[in-house]
């Protein structure tokens, strides 16, 4: 449930700023998507993400463990 949690939540940022690059690009999300690579998603992402929500997305693996077992 950890690895799903995980991959969740990387394929949720990967959505969001792909959309956000897309946007101001004119490409839909999902041409963005495929066309941005991994450092750029990683740029982007820690870009929009501050301390907290990485906490957050901490708790959230905890969580998953936790109700996992």
């Amino acid at each position: 449930m950890v690895l799903g949690t995980v991959l969740v939540s990387a394929v949720a940022y990967w959505c969001i700023a792909s959309a956000w690059m897309g946007g101001s690009i004119g490409l839909n999300p999902m041409d963005a998507a495929l066309r941005m690579g991994p450092h750029l998603a990683w740029t982007l992402t820690s870009l929009a993400n501050g301390a907290v929500e990485w906490i957050w997305l901490a708790v959230a693996v905890v969580v998953g463990a936790w109700l996992a077992r």
